[in-house]
């Protein structure tokens, strides 16, 4: 079993660092909104200039016959001004403004009113509150460009082992803006490398906090608490990630299963072992790791007929794997076991 454990945290870990690769990935975000006058009616051909603070981005768009307007490939880590002109109407503006992510965030709209279309005719307060936002404004940046250094110098640290200086980079991170999930994962993350289980157990206690609804931080728990020895904990966490996955991506669902499957081998429970497994296999038939210790556990039920075909499935998906050494020895003795009328 010591060398089962081995083999299927090798794969554990494999899996979190390519989920990290994946967090640490730049995306791009969307400006929308609808733009109307004061009587609610949806405003047309509003020209709609969004402008990147501090940066040569430029973009030009009109509105639609709904007055609405929608930008996409902008950058979520930039802030940036959106003016609405039309003539006839007062010129209107947000300052600092965020792309978002999610196909329904990243709104501002605008109600425009009657009048001169020049910022010439702005008055006194209307600067006073331009001044003041373009300084906010400022202000954000400095603090989104200090947490992106922050977590590149973190995310490099790790690739270089370098696990106290990642935790403290990220520390620095959670200390300016404490509402990023990501970086409380991360941070769990290299506390579990550092052998600090209680300060893993906290940091991703507060990503799940923020994020409730992200699986893979359940799953990334359930490998601190069985590290720990906490079986029980370890699979209430699996099974949370599996709740939340369901059956949209079966892959994830084979994934949140195998992970079952690993704490019960580790417990000693073959039985539910083998039973997870099975639904590892049911949601992903192409499941290397699953295959092999199906076909492990077979062997130890003398179900050599089954045993041996699922470890020729594992060589066949992973002929290079850390087991395959040890399914090529299992199936040179299995064809040496007389066969039995």
């Amino acid at each position: 079993m010591n060398r089962i454990r081995g083999c299927l945290w090798f794969v554990l870990g494999t899996l979190f660092l390519l989920a990290l690769e994946q967090g640490a990935a730049q995306h791009r975000g969307t400006l929308q909104g609808q733009i109307k006058d004061q009587e609610g009616k949806p405003l047309r051909d509003v020209a709609v200039r969004i402008e990147g603070l501090n940066s040569t981005k430029r973009y030009e768009l009109k509105t639609d016959k709904g007055g609405r307007y929608f930008h996409i490939a902008v950058d979520p880590y930039l802030s940036y001004r959106i003016v609405a002109i039309k003539e006839g109407y007062w010129t209107e503006e947000s300052v600092g403004v965020r792309a978002s992510r999610s196909q329904s965030g990243g709104i501002n709209n605008f109600t425009m009113r009657p009048g001169h279309s020049t910022d010439a005719e702005m008055t006194r307060a209307e600067r006073n509150t331009l001044v003041r936002e373009l300084r906010q404004a400022e202000e954000m940046k400095r603090t989104v460009k200090v947490i992106d250094e922050s977590h590149k110098v973190a995310m490099r640290f790790i690739d270089e082992g370098r696990y106290a200086e990642a935790a403290e980079a990220f520390r620095r991170v959670v200390e300016i803006q404490p509402t990023l999930a990501p970086t409380w994962a991360n941070l769990g993350h290299v506390y579990n490398k550092l052998k600090k289980p209680a300060d893993a157990v906290a940091a991703y206690r507060k990503a799940i906090e923020l994020d409730p609804e992200n699986a893979t931080y359940y799953q990334d728990l359930g490998h601190v608490y069985s590290d720990m020895g906490k079986a029980g904990k370890a699979t209430e966490m699996y099974r949370k990630g599996l709740e939340l996955t369901g059956d949209q991506d079966s892959k994830e669902t084979a994934k949140s299963q195998f992970f079952i499957a690993v704490n019960h081998l580790n417990s000693g429970r073959d039985a539910k072992a083998m039973d997870a497994l099975r639904k590892t296999l049911a949601a992903d038939p192409e499941h290397a790791d699953a295959h092999y210790y199906v076909g492990v556990l077979l062997l130890q039920e003398n179900r050599m007929a089954e045993a041996l075909e699922h470890l020729k499935k594992h060589l066949e998906l992973a002929p290079r794997s850390t087991t395959a050494a040890d399914a090529q020895a299992l199936l040179e003795a299995l064809r040496q076991v007389p066969k039995t009328e």
